[in-house]
C-alpha cells in the first residue's frame, strides 16, 4: 500500500507553503516517488504546485514523469459554485480518483488541504473535513504563529488538536510556523505536553520580506534607466523595510539599512541622488530599491547625473504620491516561486534545522526503495557533509552562482567555505546580490601574507623547469594557483572551480604540482549524471579526448573508485559504438583492449 499524508490548516495565512515544500522533499530524499495532489487551487495562485514539481524533478527543471505526479484539481471559483449548488461531493470524488491515480504509481502521496482563504464562506473547511475522512489519509496540521502571544498560540494548538479528533483523523504531527524568534522556548514549553509531536518554526526575514521584483509588480509604474545593467529586477533581493524620503539629506542616508526601499518624491532630486551615491559608496548599506513618486518626471540634467552614478539599484517611477504608495507596498505580501532559490533553501532550511520530519514520517507505513534517487544521492551527500566538515577553497569569489552557493552551504552547515578575490569587491558584489557571507573568509592572492611562501613552494617544485622566484610570484597571484597551493599545503582540503573560469584554467595547477594518486598514471575527470530517478557515472567527459586503451582502463577503474566513494555501487559499462563483440573497427578493438586490461588490474570490479 501507498502511504500518503494530509497536510491542514484551519485557518489562512498558517504559512502552508513552507511546511509542505519542506514535507516533499524530506519524503523525496527518504521515500522514493513522491506523488502531490491539490484539490483546491487558490486565488491568487501562490505558484505552490509548480514550486513542488520544481522540486521533484530538481535535474531536468521539467521532467515529464514529475509533472504527472503533481496534480490540482479544481480553482476557488469553481469551488464557490459547487458549494453553491451543493455539489461539493463532485469535487470529493475528483480527489478520491486522482489520488489513486497517483497512488497507484508513487511511493507516497502528499494532499494539500484547502488554504482557507474565505473566498467560498466555510466551503473550504466543509471540503477538507470530507476529503480528510474519505480518503482516511493521516494528518499533519499546521497553526499560525505569526503575531500571536505563546498563550494564544497554546490554545490554537489546542483547539486544532480537538477538531481533529472529533472528525476521526489519525494526527500525525503539528506544526506552528512563523513563531517570533523570541517566543520559540516559551511556545515550546506551551506545547510539550501535547498528545502528539508538535514542532516550531521562527519567523524569518527573508521569507516574510516581499522581494523588490514583488513589490515593483504589486505598484506597477516603470523603471528609470539608471545605466544600469536592465534585466529583471532582481527577485531574490528582499524589501526588510520603507523609508520615506521626505526629509533632509543628512537625515535620510542616516536612517538608511540593507535592504530598504526608498520612497522619494520625484521634485527631491538631491535626496535621489545621494541615496544612489550611498548605495555605490563600501561603507554604506545596499538599498533594495527606489521609488520616485507623484509621477513627476526627472529633470534631463539630473538624470544624466543619475545615469553617472552607476548605481545598480533598481529605481521606479509611479504616478501615485508617497502615502499611496507606501501604502500598496506595505499590502505587498511575501510568496515563494520556484525561480527563488535564495527562498526555496532558506525555507528547507528551516524546515531541516527546526523539524523532526523523521519521526512524522515514521509513523507512515513507508516503503523503502533500493534504488538511488537524485534527491537521496544529495541528501545523502549533505548528511556525510555535515558529519565531516572540511575546508573549501572556491577560487571565482565574484561569480554570482559561487556567492550564492556560499550562503546556502553556511545556512545548511556542511563546509567551511573561504573565498579567493578582493574582499572589498567581493562584499560588494554579494551586498549587490543581497547574499550573506556572514564570516566567511575572502582571501586577495596579490596581498595575502601566503604569497611568499606559496612562492618560494612553487619554485621549489617546479625547479626541474627552471622557474624563478619572481615567476612563482607571479603565478600564485592567479587564483587557480593560490588556491591549489592551498590544499597542497594542508591549508584548504579541496578546491571547486569551474563556474568562470575553463576546465584547462582549473587543472592545470594540479597537473603542474599535485600531480597524481601512486599507482594512477592518467588524470582523468567525471560527471554525476542526475536522472530522473537514479544517478550515474560518466568518464570521462572533459580531460582526455581520444584515450588510449592502457588510458582507458585506468580511466574505469578510477571513475569506479569515485562512484565508490560518492556512495554508488560501482557496475562499469565501456562504450563505444557497438555493442559487446557485435562490431569491428580500431575504436571498438581499443574499447575490447581495455576491457581486458581493466579486468587485470581489478578483477574484482563488475565490468563489460
Amino acid at each position: 500500500m501507498t502511504a500518503a499524508i494530509h497536510v491542514t490548516s484551519f485557518e489562512p495565512a498558517a504559512g502552508k507553503t513552507v511546511v509542505v515544500l519542506g514535507l516533499v522533499d524530506h519524503l523525496a530524499a527518504t521515500a522514493g516517488r513522491v506523488g502531490y495532489l491539490r484539490p483546491v487551487r487558490p486565488i491568487p495562485d501562490d505558484d505552490r504546485a509548480a514550486l513542488v514539481r520544481s522540486r521533484l524533478s530538481p535535474a531536468s527543471g521539467e521532467d515529464p514523469a514529475a509533472a504527472d505526479d503533481v496534480i490540482e484539481l479544481t480553482g476557488a471559483a469553481e469551488l464557490a459554485d459547487l458549494v453553491g449548488e451543493g455539489r461539493t461531493g463532485e469535487l470529493v470524488a475528483r480527489a478520491l480518483e486522482a489520488f489513486h491515480d497517483l497512488a497507484a504509481r508513487c511511493d507516497v502521496v502528499v494532499v494539500d488541504g484547502p488554504d482557507h482563504t474565505g473566498v467560498v464562506g466555510t466551503g473550504d473547511f466543509e471540503l477538507d473535513e470530507m476529503l480528510i475522512g474519505d480518503l482516511g489519509n493521516p494528518v499533519l496540521a499546521v497553526v499560525k504563529g505569526h503575531d500571536r502571544r505563546p498563550s494564544a498560540i497554546a490554545d490554537a494548538v489546542a483547539l486544532t488538536h480537538e477538531r481533529l479528533e472529533e472528525i476521526g483523523a489519525t494526527h500525525l504531527g503539528t506544526v506552528v510556523n512563523r513563531v517570533d524568534a523570541e517566543h520559540m522556548d516559551e511556545v515550546r514549553a506551551g506545547v510539550a505536553a501535547s498528545a502528539v509531536p508538535v514542532g516550531v518554526v521562527p519567523e524569518d526575514q527573508l521569507l516574510a520580506a516581499p522581494t523588490a521584483a514583488e513589490v515593483f509588480r504589486a505598484i506597477g509604474g516603470t523603471m528609470v534607466d539608471t545605466g544600469r545593467d536592465h534585466g529583471e529586477v532582481d527577485d531574490e533581493r528582499p524589501v526588510t523595510g520603507i523609508r520615506v524620503g521626505a526629509m533632509s539629506m543628512p537625515n535620510l542616508i542616516e536612517r538608511l539599512t540593507e535592504g530598504t526601499l526608498v520612497l522619494i518624491p520625484a521634485d527631491r532630486t538631491a535626496v535621489v541622488l545621494a541615496t544612489l551615491v550611498a548605495d555605490v559608496t563600501p561603507e554604506m548599506p545596499s538599498v533594495a530599491g527606489i521609488v520616485l513618486t507623484g509621477g513627476i518626471p526627472l529633470d534631463e540634467r539630473v538624470h544624466a547625473l543619475v545615469r553617472g552614478v552607476r548605481s545598480q539599484v533598481p529605481v521606479w517611477a509611479v504616478e501615485e504620491d508617497t502615502f499611496v504608495t507606501a501604502t500598496a507596498v506595505a499590502d505587498v505580501t511575501s510568496t515563494i516561486r520556484p525561480h527563488q532559490t535564495r527562498k526555496v533553501q532558506r525555507a528547507l532550511d528551516l524546515v531541516e534545522e527546526h523539524l523532526d520530519l523523521d519521526e512524522v514520517t515514521g509513523r507512515l507505513a513507508t516503503t523503502r526503495v533500493e534504488r538511488v534517487t537524485p534527491r537521496m544521492f544529495e541528501r545523502r551527500l549533505v548528511e556525510r557533509a555535515a558529519g565531516d566538515i572540511k575546508r573549501i577553497v572556491l577560487p571565482e569569489g565574484k561569480d554570482e552562482r559561487i556567492l550564492r552557493a556560499t550562503e546556502i552551504l553556511r545556512a545548511r552547515g556542511v563546509a567551511q567555505i573561504v573565498l579567493l578575490g578582493p574582499p572589498a569587491e567581493v562584499r560588494d558584489r554579494a551586498s549587490e546580490l543581497g547574499v550573506d557571507l556572514g564570516d566567511t573568509p575572502i582571501l586577495d592572492p596579490i596581498s595575502d601574507e601566503r604569497l611568499e611562501r606559496y612562492a618560494a613552494r612553487y619554485q621549489q617544485l617546479r625547479a626541474h623547469k627552471g622557474i624563478s622566484l619572481d615567476q612563482a610570484r607571479d603565478r600564485m597571484t592567479d587564483v587557480s594557483y593560490f588556491g591549489t597551493m592551498m590544499v597542497h599545503e594542508g591549508e584548504a582540503d579541496g578546491m571547486v572551480s569551474g563556474a568562470a573560469h575553463t576546465t584547462a584554467h582549473t587543472i592545470r595547477p594540479a597537473f603542474e604540482f599535485i600531480r597524481t594518486r601512486p599507482g594512477v598514471d592518467v588524470v582523468s575527470s567525471v560527471f554525476l549524471m542526475s536522472l530522473t530517478d537514479r544517478v550515474l557515472v560518466y568518464g570521462d567527459c572533459a580531460v582526455i579526448p581520444n584515450p588510449t586503451a592502457d588510458e582507458l582502463a585506468d580511466i574505469a577503474i578510477a571513475s569506479a573508485g569515485t562512484a565508490a566513494t560518492f556512495g554508488i555501487e560501482p557496475r562499469v559499462a565501456m562504450l563505444s559504438y557497438s555493442t559487446g563483440a557485435s562490431g569491428s573497427g580500431s575504436d571498438v578493438e581499443r574499447v575490447r583492449e581495455a576491457v581486458g586490461l581493466a579486468r587485470e588490474r581489478a578483477p574484482e570490479l563488475p565490468l563489460d
